[in-house]
């Protein structure tokens, strides 16, 4: 099943779009999806970086919890390193509470994850944001348009046998609406605009 960050964001696999009845999403991904290096759980193939695979995933920091336009970039830099985390070692705990219930495609990403992970691992995706737009805000939430790129994305079974694929990309981008919930940030929706003007 298809989970890279594009694809969720297309981000979505087409399954996953069947399921969600036209989710726009991983980041992976990021949401999952919003996606990662080449890394590995313990025992499988892999460039020795195990070791992000199995660290927890960061706590939010204090920056990307104030209310201020500083604290929104703040905070999508977190959720997509977040994002990243996920695809790396699987585990989407850290990502649940970044993600509003109204972001279908944080949760397919989460679900995307998982089935990954059931039947193997993810290699690859790692989301590189490079550039954050200025605050819009519409309808009570705050709007950043972020532009990406996405290394390799790779699922592959427990002998190392690739699953599901999807090419690097640069220069892409999507639309990460933020709600604030009185204690912090969450990401709302994403949708993908695709691949940035030159």
């Amino acid at each position: 099943m298809p989970g890279s960050l594009d694809d969720v964001l297309g981000l979505l696999p087409v399954s996953t779009k069947l399921r969600t009845v036209a989710a726009l999403v991983s980041v992976p991904a990021l949401l999952a999806a919003t996606g990662c290096g080449l890394y590995a759980r313990p025992g499988a193939a892999g460039n020795g970086e195990a070791g992000k695979a199995a660290a927890a995933a960061a706590p939010v920091p204090d920056a990307a919890k104030k209310q201020t336009p500083a604290g929104e970039e703040a905070f999508t830099r977190h959720f997509f390193a977040t994002v990243n985390h996920a695809f790396a070692s699987g585990k989407t705990d850290a990502l649940v509470p970044l993600s509003a219930p109204t972001c279908q495609i944080c949760r397919a990403t989460i679900g995307d994850i998982s089935y990954a992970f059931a039947r193997g691992q993810i290699r690859g995706g790692d989301v590189t944001i490079q550039k954050i737009g200025p605050v819009k805000k519409a309808d009570g939430f705050s709007n950043r348009l972020v532009t990406y790129s996405e290394e390799k994305y790779e699922e592959v079974d427990g002998a190392g046998k690739v699953l599901y694929a999807q090419p690097a990309k640069k220069g892409y981008q999507m639309v990460v609406k933020l709600t604030w919930t009185g204690s912090g940030w969450q990401v709302a929706q994403l949708n993908r605009h695709g691949r940035a003007a030159t």
